[in-house]
């Protein structure tokens, strides 16, 4: 009995020996993994890093190009469209545009409007009168992200909208940015 309960001992110390020498090879193991993902994650950040820098780059060639031909795109009307003097809700109408009629997209200048050019005059639609194209994203994000200020009104910051500045459409609609400087619509209470 004595001799059966030592060698109980000694397979239980074996046993434990060889379960503290596996912990430690499991031990290794995971802090070589946890310095590999380190590295994945810092290569994945400086790689993210690129693109934008590449990204921003083509925007800024684009933008370039559409700037020195003072023309953006071609895009047309959503609706019926009143064809403004100024870029203001109060502005005189040259004109009544045709829904689906084709315009020149000149110039995003703030406050919701684009200068446009139809039938050889030059006047100002508001966005939501107008089919957004992507050269329009682009002119209008980029416009946006260089820190021009437009005249909004009835701004303010909200917490439901993670800080976002609300807008107030031309028909009372209450709106942000978003990221990739389209409209989103925030609910109505």
């Amino acid at each position: 009995m004595i001799i059966k309960n030592i060698s109980l001992l000694i397979l239980l110390c074996i046993g434990i020996n060889g379960f503290a020498q596996n912990c430690d090879s499991l031990r290794t193991q995971l802090i070589k993994l946890h310095s590999h993902k380190e590295l994945l994650e810092k290569d994945l950040e400086e790689t993210s890093s690129e693109i934008k820098k590449i990204v921003l780059k083509i925007e800024q060639v684009t933008l370039k190009s559409l700037n020195a031909n003072k023309f953006i795109c071609n895009s047309t009307t959503i609706t019926y469209s009143r064809f403004k003097s100024t870029p203001s809700p109060n502005s005189e109408f040259i004109e009544i545009i045709p829904k689906n009629k084709t315009i020149r997209v000149l110039e995003y200048v703030g406050d919701c409007y684009w200068k446009i050019e139809y039938n050889n005059q030059i006047g100002y639609l508001n966005e939501v009168l107008i089919k957004e194209t992507s050269e329009m994203v682009l002119v209008k994000r980029t416009t946006i992200t260089q820190g021009k200020k437009f005249k909004t009104k009835n701004t303010r910051s909200t917490r439901g909208s993670n800080h976002k500045t609300i807008y107030t459409g031309p028909k009372g609609g209450r709106y942000y940015l978003n990221s990739n400087g389209n409209k989103t619509y925030v609910k109505r209470k």
